[in-house]
């Protein structure tokens, strides 16, 4: 089963947030033009899935003020 999560910054910190993240991971996003991160992982990479959000805590506590977020399955 495959999953996708997307993470768009809202603002200049969202985004430095998203460039820490991407220096932490070794899921590597497809980016769209509005700035959306789409990461897609596969079953085995799905148990990571969780972890972005712990990345993210350490990264920034308050990351959720400048990314948003959208999670398929």
């Amino acid at each position: 089963m495959a999953v996708v999560i997307s993470l768009r910054p809202t603002d200049k910190r969202g985004g430095e947030i998203l460039d820490d993240l991407g220096k932490q991971t070794s899921a590597v996003p497809e980016v769209s033009p509005d700035g959306t991160r789409q990461y897609h992982l596969d079953a085995p990479e799905a148990t990571s899935f969780d972890s972005f959000d712990h990345m993210l805590d350490r990264i920034d506590p308050r990351w959720r003020d400048h990314v948003t977020t959208w999670r398929d399955t």
